[in-house]
């Protein structure tokens, strides 16, 4: 695995943090559908559409036309 890992670089820092952010969007969708309340869902759920917009993350200005434009949704700038 060590090897598999140092040849094909799959641990590069690059990929690192796109996996990671894949993973945060799959830990929210997941805490949506087993959370206890739509508040509690709608919560996270803006958290990682924030993330989203903030530049750090792959397609941040697809993410600001669909989040801003098309679904023209106002997100609260931070957890109420």
């Amino acid at each position: 695995m060590r090897a598999a890992e140092e040849d094909l670089g799959l641990n590069r820092e690059e990929l690192r943090r796109r996996r990671w952010a894949a993973y945060e969007t799959l830990r929210t969708l997941a805490d949506v559908i087993e959370a206890d309340t739509v508040a509690e869902a709608k919560t996270g759920a803006a958290a990682v559409l924030r993330a989203m917009l903030g530049g750090e993350r792959e397609y941040t200005a697809m993410a600001r036309y669909f989040i801003s434009v098309e679904w023209q949704l106002d997100l609260p700038t931070r957890a109420q």
